[in-house]
């Protein structure tokens, strides 16, 4: 893994460079909400701080969008003719946090080891992620207890660039051909680390990871072995479920989340099939065309949830759990009951 520095100066002369070339997506501030938008100069260095600072929704609408066509179809004669679309531009995401990257890398594994989705990795291959470590997390962050943050391990963790906040500067830890494409593509700006920059990452992470609650590491493991054991109550299941308010508001922002509905559109003799955001918090998620609904209680579309992303299971299949830590259900619940208050009852 190659190190540099880029003065804080120069990170705005390097974004007019990149979006010369390719779009540039980046945390902006939109009144008093955060959001990952399209940027050509001027970034918000506060943004970009080692302070952590999460917009609101996350960043796999750019793999995976809230709502796209699959396929258009025209009737033309006695046959139809098909159109596939086509998104070929290149994208940077630069400030995406240690969770978010984790998530992105997450549905990676979902979406090519269980069935490999076209759709999905033709925006994927296109996507390079700048990711910005976490010297001091948000209130609502619990990274550190599922592997998500608040740095990524340099030699073993998953990324392309992670940037280090340091007083005058960033520390650039390349990781990908990727990352070090976009390096060699601006080489002025950046210096090549020298050993005092790596040591001051070094204690900024222990720092980091020091302020949050102790031994964090078994926050989630009583839960994980109670869910893949059935010790959880049919009664505890029902308790959490009856605090849901069917929402859908932790699985929009849940950068794991990957659900999925697929609709039809026909006008004519044109139309399209589409996919959209779904959730298995909803009643209709999984409704038979008989009408009958093998998860028809709340507690028990509850219960598949927290399954699907606790039970050892899944935890062995996909190489971790299905949350990042973010800490974003904690703001969207108006039930409380999002991933550390769930895990909290469940290891009780």
């Amino acid at each position: 893994m190659d190190r540099y520095i880029i003065r804080k100066d120069d990170l705005n002369r390097w974004v007019e460079a990149l979006a010369r070339t390719q779009e540039v997506i980046a945390p902006t501030r939109v009144e008093k909400e955060i959001f990952f938008a399209p940027v050509q100069t001027g970034i918000d260095l506060n943004l970009l701080s080692g302070t952590a600072v999460l917009p609101y929704l996350p960043a796999k609408d750019l793999v995976l969008p809230h709502s796209e066509n699959l396929f258009k179809f025209t009737k033309k004669g006695g046959d139809y003719e098909i159109t596939v679309p086509e998104d070929k531009k290149t994208t940077v995401v630069l400030g995406i946090r240690s969770c978010d990257t984790s998530g992105i890398f997450w549905l990676d594994k979902f979406y090519q080891e269980n069935f490999s989705d076209c759709y999905y990795w033709q925006r994927r291959n296109n996507l390079t992620l700048v990711t910005m470590a976490c010297n001091q997390p948000a209130k609502n962050c619990f990274c550190v207890c599922c592997e998500g943050g608040p740095f990524l391990d340099s030699e073993q963790g998953e990324f392309d660039i992670q940037l280090v906040d340091l007083p005058d500067s960033y520390l650039v830890e390349c990781k990908s051909s990727k990352g070090k494409a976009l390096i060699e593509a601006n080489s002025k700006l950046f210096a090549k680390a020298d050993p005092s920059a790596v040591k001051t990452r070094e204690v900024l992470e222990d720092k980091s990871r020091k302020s949050f609650p102790p031994d964090p590491t078994s926050y989630m493991s009583a839960a994980i072995r109670r869910i893949t054991s059935n010790a959880v109550t049919p009664e505890t299941w029902t308790e959490l479920g009856e605090k849901c308010f069917d929402c859908g508001g932790c699985a929009f922002v849940c950068p794991c989340c990957s659900c999925f509905g697929v609709g039809y559109l026909n006008e004519g003799e044109q139309g399209c099939h589409y996919r959209f955001w779904d959730s298995c918090d909803y009643s209709g998620f999984t409704r038979e065309v008989s009408g009958h609904n093998p998860r028809g209680e709340k507690g028990e579309r509850f219960k598949r949830r927290f399954f699907h992303k606790l039970s050892y299971q899944y935890l062995k299949r996909d190489g971790r759990i299905g949350c990042v830590g973010c800490g974003r259900c904690i703001t969207a619940c108006p039930g409380e009951v999002g991933m550390p208050s769930v895990v909290e009852r469940l290891r009780k």
